[in-house]
This record gives C-alpha cells, sequence and structure tokens, in this order.
C-alpha cells in the first residue's frame, strides 16, 4: 500500500507538471524539441535500490509506475503522448553507483524525466539539480531540497534533526517518563534520532539512552538492554525498517523488558502486522515477572 501510494503520488505530479510547463519552458503540448519528448513519446527512466540491506521491495516501484503508465496512455496520454518507461536502474543502494546510473538516465537514455526514485542514498541529486531534470520520488534523503526540479512524493524539504512529534505524543499518551532511541549507522537514521531525542526533550521525557550504532541485521542489543533495565525504560522510539523494528521487539522479549512499548513507524502497515504481527504484539508479563516488578 505505502509504494502505491507512492508511486501515484510522483506520477500524477509529473502529469500535472507537463500540463503546465517546466521551468518556464512552456507546456509540453507545444515544445517537442526537449530531451525524451517526441511527437507521440515522453520517455522516462528510474532508479531504484534493487539491492538494499534491508530486504525492502523498492523495485516494486518501477511496477506501479508502469502501471499508472499504462492508465494514463489507455487514456490516449499527456496532450496525445504517451509515457514510455525505457530504464529501470538498480543502484545498489551506493553512493557512487547512485550517481552513475542517474547519469545513465539523463546522457545516455536522454530520459525526459527520472522517474521513480526510490533508493536509501541520492547522492546524484546534486547532478540532477544541476541539469534541470525533472526528478520524481521517495523522499527520505535531505538531497531532495537540493534543486527546484526535485520533487518527493511528501514535499521536497526534511528535517531530520528537527523535534519529531509522533514518537513523543505516543510515548505521552501511554505515561512513559524514561525513553531510549535505537538507530542505524546510516546518517538518516542516526539524524532521525537526533529529532526524535529532541522530541521528548521538548515534551519534557528523559532520554536515557540514543544508540545510533546499530548495524543492519542486528540480532541483540547488546548492554543496550542492561541500560534499559537499570534505568526503567518504557518506551522506545526506534529509527530503522521493519526487520530492524522486529529485531528490536525480539531482543526486548528476550530480555524479558515485556512491559517496554516502541514506536515502529513501519509497523502500522496491514501488510506488515499480518506477516510479522506475531513478532511485534507482547505478551503480557509472567506471575513470575511481576511478582519481580
Amino acid at each position: 500500500m505505502r509504494w502505491k501510494l507512492v508511486v501515484r503520488t510522483v506520477i500524477v505530479s509529473l502529469v500535472a507538471m507537463l500540463g503546465v510547463g517546466i521551468a518556464g519552458i512552456g507546456p509540453v503540448s507545444a515544445q517537442t524539441s526537449q530531451p525524451g519528448v517526441t511527437g507521440n513519446t515522453i520517455t522516462v527512466g528510474g532508479v531504484a535500490g534493487k539491492t538494499n540491506p534491508v530486504g525492502q521491495p523498492y523495485a516494486s516501484g518501477f511496477d506501479g509506475a508502469q502501471a499508472y503508465f499504462n492508465y494514463v496512455n489507455a487514456k490516449g496520454g499527456v496532450f496525445g503522448k504517451k509515457f514510455k518507461l525505457v530504464a529501470q536502474l538498480d543502484d545498489q543502494s551506493r553512493a557512487s553507483q547512485n550517481v552513475t546510473e542517474l547519469r545513465s538516465l539523463v546522457e545516455e537514455k536522454k530520459v525526459f524525466a527520472v522517474l521513480p526514485v526510490i533508493t536509501q542514498i541520492f547522492a546524484g541529486a546534486p547532478y540532477l539539480a544541476q541539469k534541470g531534470v525533472p526528478t520524481f520520488g521517495w523522499n527520505i534523503n535531505a538531497e531532495w531540497n537540493d534543486g527546484p526540479n526535485l520533487f518527493g512524493e511528501k514535499g521536497s524539504y526534511l528535517c531530520f534533526t528537527c523535534p519529531q512529534f509522533s514518537p513523543a505524543f505516543i510515548a505521552q499518551q501511554i505515561g512513559a517518563k524514561n525513553v531510549a532511541i535505537l538507530a542505524y549507522t546510516a546518517p538518516q537514521s542516526a539524524q532521525c534520532a537526533s529529532g526524535m531525542e529532541a522530541g521528548f526533550r521538548k515534551y519534557g521525557m528523559n532520554v536515557v539512552l540514543n544508540d545510533s550504532s546499530l548495524a543492519f541485521g542486528f540480532q541483540d542489543l547488546g548492554s543496550d538492554v542492561d541500560t534499559m533495565r537499570s534505568k526503567g525504560v518504557q518506551f522506545v522510539g526506534t529509527c530503522m525498517d521493519i526487520a530492524g523494528e522486529v529485531n528490536v521487539a525480539k531482543a526486548l522479549r528476550r530480555a524479558g523488558l515485556n512491559n517496554v512499548k516502541f514506536y515502529a513507524p513501519q509497523g502500522y502497515d496491514p501488510g506488515t502486522l499480518a506477516k510479522y504481527g506475531n513478532c511485534l504484539l507482547y505478551t503480557s508479563p509472567s506471575p513470575r515477572d511481576r511478582q519481580k516488578s
């Protein structure tokens, strides 16, 4: 469901922009000299982290793009021109590869627009901004703010370190005072943890742990669970993918911290709940645990 919404949003934005013109050059209906635009075709290509360390189906963004293009094309396209998805590239979730693949789309494939961009590392954003190529995708990177031609599905600006309200609100609703934060070493995750801490502190919560040293695929929380136990942590905020959130849930359960609630940003999708529900839900403490507490 998330990918359908992302892809639909970015493509609707592209269709709307084709009607009003790009950077003041006039609508596509009157301008056929633009790269990737012919008498009856508008060519686009995209980049996704098909190969990624968290095992997410980012490549499905291409399926969504093609499906929506088919829908638009069946209705006659845009001003009589039909979309053609000419490239579905994999940047392997690597910065250098992201730049290489984006340059290939512009310089070799001669696309009119880059769509979709669904990847963890958007290192090629400055290049696209300098070239002025209309680009649409999943905004989880600060680089979407690099140029006026970059359009994220939820806007083109992110402030990772600004106070986050949702985790603090949820913690407040359940009466938690002592909180912990867990994140990966990846820049987006670590910066997210900073914003989460700012939100907790703004609303008067005691942040007793902020660990941004976890690697993708971790299996246990090491000394973090001891800190949580000794400091009486009641709520954990995470800046991770669903696999990491599941590992957090399992690690807390193994450590006997069954009363600790945690915020999993990706944990409320129906598909996620169907697949991982038993892992994400905590059981009630056993009588022995209650006696210890």
